[in-house]
This record gives structure tokens, C-alpha cells and sequence, in this order.
């Protein structure tokens, strides 16, 4: 292995060596960027923040979230929570109503009975 593998950065490699694809290329220092792209960079960054539309959409998009969050969404939350709260309150049986239904039922019954014997009398 040791014959085949050839380090990318090879120890003997000099500063004024053109770069390139071969077997000895110059060390390229990312942490200082040629002048065309520095150039570049700080053009579109003049650019991105100088801009009064990026500005207003920024803005815009902060404010807007903003407001669904805290505007829109309670306004569309809060009545569907409610809703379903009174839909979970009005169907769920508490005692009075237990006790009530038991009554109509007893009630019923009597009133079947009566009319049967007053059928068969």
C-alpha cells in the first residue's frame, strides 16, 4: 500500500509552482482568497445589504411571520379549539343527565304497561 498511495501535498513542494492537476501541484491557501473573488464577494454583499428591496422583503418576511404566528393563528385556532371543546362538553353524559335518562326510561315503562293493560282489560 505504501507504494501506491502518494500524498496529495507532497513535502518537497515549492511556493512558485503553477497549480494543476499532476503529481507535485502548489499548495492552494484557502484562508486568503485571490482578488477577483474577494472582489466578488464583498460586491454581492454590498449589494444584499445596500438593496432597499432586499431590506423591505427581509422586513416583510419577518413582520409576516410575525403576524401569522401570533395573529392570524389564534384567530384561526382559538374558535376550532373552542369548538371542539363544546363538542366534547355537550356529548360527554354527566350525572344529571344519567339520572334523567334512567327517569324518562322508568317513565316509559310505566306508561307501555298502563297502555297494555288498558289494551287487554
Amino acid at each position: 500500500m505504501s507504494d501506491t498511495f502518494k500524498p496529495f501535498w507532497p513535502k518537497d513542494a515549492q511556493k512558485n509552482e503553477l497549480t494543476g492537476l499532476g503529481d507535485n501541484p502548489k499548495r492552494i491557501d484557502l484562508g486568503k482568497p485571490d482578488a477577483a473573488a474577494a472582489e466578488l464577494s464583498e460586491t454581492l454583499q454590498t449589494i444584499a445589504t445596500n438593496s432597499l428591496f432586499t431590506r423591505l422583503m427581509l422586513w416583510g418576511s419577518r413582520s409576516a411571520s410575525f403576524a401569522l404566528v401570533w395573529i392570524v393563528r389564534p384567530l384561526v385556532w382559538w374558535p376550532l379549539k373552542a369548538l371542539f371543546h363544546a363538542i366534547i362538553w355537550t356529548n360527554t353524559p354527566n350525572e344529571n343527565s344519567r339520572r334523567n335518562q334512567k327517569e324518562l326510561e322508568r317513565r316509559w315503562e310505566i306508561q307501555r304497561r298502563d297502555e297494555d293493560s288498558r289494551r287487554y282489560n
